[in-house]
């Protein structure tokens, strides 16, 4: 499973502005592998790869005929996503305050999505890709936090670089 959150986090991380459906796809994994590592649902890792990529294809398949919807609920879940998982990163204890994180991060990071979308999909994808890299990975001495603002920004500023070379009226 490690291998395979690190090549969706690289990816997320670099290419989520151009392949839309890709990020959508991304975070139907996310589900997957959030619910059945959380809740045993599935009794193999092979049971667990094969939901993970079922909802990663439902994902694909709602996202090329409805992309304004697909992606405003793929920012949700993947800000409710960033907000169960970055305050560990940062050493903080939320609480019974979780599942509000969840719902606020969630909601800004849909409309910011839906109304935004290149700025959207940069700050989302990048945070995204960044924070399954370092959950999937161990980087010796390095802490974790500097490493996912390192992943963060590089993604930020590769897709932004990509971004304007797509469409060269960008300024």
């Amino acid at each position: 499973m490690v291998p395979i959150q690190v090549v969706l986090g690289f990816v997320l991380l670099i290419a989520s502005t151009q392949l839309y459906w890709l990020f959508v796809g991304g975070v139907g994994f996310i589900i997957g592998s959030y619910l059945g590592s959380n809740y045993n649902l599935y009794p193999t890792e092979w049971d667990l790869i094969r939901a993970c990529a079922l909802f990663s294809v439902l994902g694909i398949a709602i996202a090329l005929p409805l992309k304004k919807v697909a992606v405003g609920l793929a920012g949700f879940i993947a800000g409710g996503f960033l907000a169960l998982v970055l305050p560990e990163y940062l050493g903080m204890e939320t609480g019974p305050w979780r599942w509000y994180l969840f719902g606020l991060i969630g909601s800004i990071s849909a409309l910011l999505v839906y109304f935004k979308f290149d700025l959207g999909m940069i700050l989302v994808s990048s945070l995204t890709g960044a924070t399954l890299m370092v959950q999937a990975t161990k980087y010796g001495a390095l802490h974790p936090t500097l490493v996912l603002f390192i992943f963060f920004f590089l993604g930020m500023a590769t897709q932004t670089v990509l971004l304007q070379y797509m469409e060269p009226g960008i300024k």
